[in-house]
């Protein structure tokens, strides 16, 4: 199995190759009119690898020349959260500071206001030597306020948890979804609804989990009250089960729209009545990310809602204690401890979740395959299904299970 860190390590590999090849490229490109400020370089939405790449060749440029002073111009949503104009100023500014060492004297940051495309960043770098004038901001004319209707559709999938997918390098977070809020924040009258669509494939309660996270997220601006989101489940759609048999594996379908009050709803809702036939796993924790407080929370509340949501499914809960000691050197990996954590489930789903605690089954497993230590996984098991294998027999990828057929004594 191989460490999470072996493919982020890859992608530095990948990203140290970028930068160079940038900055041998941008040289001849940085220079320009003597005297005054001029362009370096301007960009839409990068992240990652992309920008890191953008700014270190900033950071060089600044750093071989004492007289020159660099300047930052972010266009982009109003407001201080991940995905605004500010934010990626924030961003960018932390990326030169404390990755390229760049003192922060060296450069301007200006916030020029709202894009012309409300779903866009737009980043302008600029050089100004000693005595210039710095360079102006332009006035874009924003569409923020004509919006109305479907604002935006993705997909996306059922486990998510923070602390992985961030990639290398410098990331400002979304601005179509940042402009999502800044438009509800201008237009205080209309309301949001978030339309959610399920593959009859996914995992019990998956769209109702994908569609919380896109509530929690519009309703962490005070602005945003619970009473202008609307969740609506619009059923469960055969085209996204087509699509992961193709490789897509997206479960679930979001729409987000934006609409006036007196406006009626953009589709019709749905109740969830599906029910799995067997045993099915609504979440999990290794051992990485169970050390993030919101996974654990958001594991939890998934499936407290599918145990309300059907009062006949019993929950069986499967852990795996860390019998492994951490790492000393250089610091020793936090820890979380599997059976305070169990009792503290156990505390939950009976009095905040008022699930019967008839319904729970806790089982304490040994950890039988690498990675397998520190874990949890919980299910939902319909009425007369057996519980789910606490030992399950050993995964083989599909190419090693064709190399083994292959070499059996009977080929031969």
């Amino acid at each position: 199995m191989r460490h999470p860190n072996t493919k982020r390590l890859l992608v530095q590999s990948a990203c140290l190759a970028l930068i160079l090849a940038f900055a041998q490229g941008k040289s001849a490109r940085a220079a320009g009119p003597e005297g005054g400020a001029r362009m370096f370089d301007a960009f839409n939405r990068l992240g990652g690898c992309d920008l890191g790449a953008r700014l270190d060749n900033l950071a060089i440029t600044l750093q071989s020349d004492e007289s020159l002073t660099g300047y930052i111009i972010s266009y982009g949503p109003e407001g201080e959260g991940s995905g605004t104009g500010r934010y990626n100023l924030l961003v960018m500014t932390d990326y030169l500071v404390n990755n390229r060492g760049v003192e922060k004297q060296r450069f301007q940051t200006v916030y020029g206001g709202r894009y012309s495309d409300p779903k866009e960043f737009s980043t302008e770098l600029w050089l100004v030597p000693a005595g210039a004038q710095p360079p102006e901001s332009r006035k874009y004319k924003s569409k923020l306020k004509s919006i109305r209707g479907k604002y935006e559709e993705y997909r996306t999938w059922d486990n998510f948890y923070e602390g992985f997918g961030e990639g290398t390098g410098p990331y400002a977070g979304d601005p179509s979804f940042a402009s999502f809020k800044d438009a509800l924040r201008e237009r205080t009258s209309a309301r949001a609804y978030v339309v959610v669509r399920s593959s009859p494939s996914a995992a019990p309660g998956a769209w109702r989990r994908a569609a919380k996270r896109v509530a929690e997220r519009l309703q962490d601006d005070p602005a945003i009250t619970a009473d202008r989101v609307k969740i609506i489940f619009a059923g469960y759609d055969k085209k996204l089960a087509r699509n992961e048999e193709e490789g897509d594996n997206g479960e679930v379908k979001v729409q987000l729209w934006i609409l006036p009050e007196s406006a009626p709803p953009p589709a019709k809702e749905v109740a969830d009545v599906q029910r799995p036939s067997e045993a099915a796993q609504v979440g999990a924790l290794n051992q990485y990310n169970i050390s993030y407080p919101d996974n654990v929370k958001r594991v939890l509340e998934g499936l407290a809602d599918v145990l309300n949501a059907d009062r006949e499914l019993r929950a069986c809960i499967i852990y795996r204690p860390s019998t492994v000691p951490s790492d000393p050197e250089p610091e020793p990996e936090p820890r979380v401890d599997l059976s305070q954590l169990i009792e503290k489930w156990k505390g939950e789903l009976t009095t905040k979740y008022k699930i019967d605690e008839t319904r729970l089954v806790f089982i304490a497993a040994a950890a039988t395959r690498e990675g397998d230590d520190g874990t949890i996984e919980a299910w939902v098991v319909p009425p007369g299904a057996q519980l789910p294998d606490a030992y399950p027999p050993p995964e083989v990828e599909e190419e090693y299970a064709e190399e083994a057929e292959e070499a059996s004594p009977q080929n031969f």
